[in-house]
């Protein structure tokens, strides 16, 4: 899929105010809030801003493991494994991976 520059921002700008409806109205620990954090990793992954998007997929994981959501955590931790091959980190790509992958299996 390719997207250009202009629809990356595009859709961090609508991300970005879905992010704070979704605060102001169901509170920053509900799953939609960590699903919008996911999507907006997702995006900066794919822009390749791989701290930024660390940062967002770090805040959906911990609001998703608070709420006692495994399905979308293992989704959360294939995008953690996504970034960490990336980055050329094998070893923390494949803990996330595993992690993913028992989390699947439980389920």
């Amino acid at each position: 899929m390719f997207i250009d520059q202009d629809g990356f921002e595009n859709a961090l700008k609508y991300s970005g105010k879905s992010l704070i409806i979704g605060i102001e109205t169901l509170g920053k620990s509900h799953p939609f809030v960590a699903e919008v954090y996911n999507n907006m990793g997702e995006i900066h992954l794919e822009q390749g801003n791989l701290d930024t998007a660390h940062e967002c997929f770090q805040n959906s994981l911990s609001i998703l493991q608070n709420a006692g959501d495994p399905e979308n955590e293992a989704h959360v931790l294939k995008n953690m494994e996504k970034l960490y091959r990336t980055k050329g980190d094998w070893s923390k790509a494949l803990k996330y991976y595993e992690t993913a992958q028992a989390i699947h299996q439980d389920n």
